[in-house]
């Protein structure tokens, strides 16, 4: 599955997206163009990742997910 979609930060700080994922899915989650979120699913039980970014207000990246 591939999705895309935009963030739209109200504030310039950090962010963090959080995913959960399948036993066996692999995971892979960009902003702009910063891989932010990895896992091959190599894992034997379903699995929760986070990956911490900044953005600024009003300036919205793109969010692509595998």
């Amino acid at each position: 599955m591939r999705w895309t979609g935009e963030l739209e930060p109200r504030f310039s700080e950090e962010y963090r997206l959080i995913v959960e994922s399948d036993v066996g899915s692999q995971v892979r989650v960009w902003v702009g163009d910063r891989l932010v979120i990895e896992d091959d699913g190599s894992g034997k039980r379903a699995s929760r990742f986070g990956g911490g970014f900044h953005c600024r207000r009003n300036h919205s990246p793109l969010l692509p997910l595998e």
